[in-house]
């Protein structure tokens, strides 16, 4: 029998254009990836964190701070996870301002 837990982490956006396209896609695909229930939250809005146009509709922009939070047996995982994710902002490219000219 698989006990479930309920797991809540607070993370905010590192990414230099916030949640766009790809990394709404990275957290989708994640999330999906595990059994749990996973929603994300902005202010009073909530969404599906499995799904890319709901963590779109959110309209989150770069240091703005997002609730996730996982339902199910494999909760912890999936929040270590997308904790990862943010954690390496979601390996976006360094700005070209920040590159190494030879």
């Amino acid at each position: 029998m698989r006990v479930s837990q309920k797991c809540r982490t607070s993370l905010i956006v590192p990414n230099e254009i916030g949640l766009h396209a790809q990394p709404a896609a990275m957290l989708a695909r994640r999330a999906q990836q595990y059994d749990a229930d996973i929603v994300m939250a902005c202010g009073r809005k909530k969404v599906n964190a499995k799904s890319i146009l709901g963590i779109l509709t959110l309209c989150v922009g770069k240091g703005v701070r997002v609730a996730v939070t996982a339902d199910g047996h494999d909760a912890p995982a999936a929040i270590l996870a997308i904790e990862e994710l943010f954690a390496c902002s979601f390996r976006d490219e360094v700005p070209a301002a920040e590159v190494e000219l030879p």
